[in-house]
C-alpha cells in the first residue's frame, strides 16, 4: 500500500499526541480536518458544503493512533469525497445503498461472513 505522505502530500499531522489530529487542504481547495479521540474517528471536509464522516473504529479510549494508519484513513476518505463530488457534478442520482456498500468494501467495515 502506498505511503499516504506521498499520494496525499497536502495532509499533515498537527498533533501526534492525544487526540491525534490531521489537517490539510484537498487539491481542489477544500479544508480537511481529522481527529481521533475516545475510539472515534471524525473527518470533516469543508468547501462550499461541509461533509463529515464519524465512526467508532476502536475500543481504545485514549485517542492514540499510528500516524500512517491515520493518514491512510484520511486519504481514503478524501478520495471517497472526491468521487462523490464527481458523481454530483455529473448530476447522476446517488443511491445511498450503493454508497454504503462501496464504503464497506473500501474500508472493510462489513462483519465477517456478510456480503
Amino acid at each position: 500500500m502506498a505511503d499516504p505522505r506521498e499520494t496525499h502530500p497536502y495532509l499533515r499531522t498537527t498533533c501526534y499526541g492525544v487526540p491525534v489530529q490531521i489537517e490539510g487542504e484537498t487539491p481542489d481547495g477544500n479544508t480537511v480536518y481529522f481527529r481521533f479521540r475516545y475510539g472515534t474517528a471524525t473527518v470533516q471536509i469543508t468547501g462550499e458544503t461541509t461533509w463529515t464522516w464519524t465512526e467508532k473504529v476502536s475500543d481504545d479510549l485514549d485517542g492514540s493512533m499510528d500516524e500512517t494508519e491515520a493518514l491512510r484513513l484520511v486519504a481514503a476518505l478524501v478520495d471517497l469525497h472526491a468521487a462523490l463530488q464527481a458523481v454530483r457534478a455529473s448530476r447522476a442520482p446517488i443511491d445511498p445503498e450503493v454508497v454504503r456498500a462501496e464504503m464497506e468494501r473500501f474500508f472493510n467495515l462489513s462483519s465477517p461472513g456478510q456480503d
